[in-house]
């Protein structure tokens, strides 16, 4: 009798203590669960977080990417103008120098006529001053004088002219030094704008 308690006594103490066994498992096995889904979880986080980083790269890269575009088409529209306005100032420049040489070869012309007949013209007065000596040289030195200022106030006029025609010919040289400037300047920009859609190609490709 004692023998069956006994035997009850450790049986019974056996399957408590495998009892006890098998809940520690299953806590072990619960804590552990528990850290895998906390890591899962954690993993999801962080792949979340990374997609929508991507998504943000990629939305930001195509918003640089057409505002570039616009800037670059606008540079070339700019760039276009510049070089047409270059290109007209020159050819204006061009014809109003010819215009002004040619002015000027036929205006020395016609005052070198006006100071020849001139000339001619005081030597027949000169030989028809024959009465009257001191008379006549007075006269002859009134005429000389009149004839003289003429020919300042000729040489004036053709100073004044030339003064007019050489402002005229520099405005638009200035004019068309500020046009190169301002293409030098859209080509530049021109040129940064093309690398920037590069980099922003290479980025939104990259993501």
């Amino acid at each position: 009798m004692k023998i069956s308690e006994l035997e009850r006594s450790i049986e019974a103490a056996a399957a408590a203590t495998q009892e006890s066994v098998n809940r520690k498992t299953l806590e072990t096995r619960s804590i552990s669960d528990d850290e895998r889904m906390a890591q899962l979880e954690e993993q999801v986080k962080e792949a979340k977080y990374i997609a929508e980083d991507a998504e943000r790269k990629y939305d930001e890269a195509a918003r640089r990417l057409a505002v570039t575009e616009v800037d670059l088409e606008r540079a070339e529209a700019r760039l276009e103008t510049s070089e047409r306005c270059a290109k007209t100032l020159e050819d204006q420049l061009s014809t109003i120098a010819a215009k002004l040489k040619a002015k000027e070869i036929a205006r020395d012309k016609e005052e070198l006529r006006i100071v020849g007949n001139n000339m001619k013209s005081l030597e027949v007065s000169e030989q028809e001053v024959t009465v009257e000596p001191v008379a006549g040289a007075v006269e002859l030195e009134e005429m000389y004088l009149k004839r003289l200022n003429v020919l300042r106030d000729q040489v004036r006029e053709a100073e004044c002219r030339a003064e007019d025609a050489e402002a005229v010919s520099k405005r638009y040289e200035q004019e068309v030094q500020r046009v190169k400037d301002t293409l030098f300047s859209e080509n530049k920009t021109f040129t940064l704008l093309r690398k920037e859609i590069d980099s922003a190609l290479d980025e939104y490709h990259s993501i």
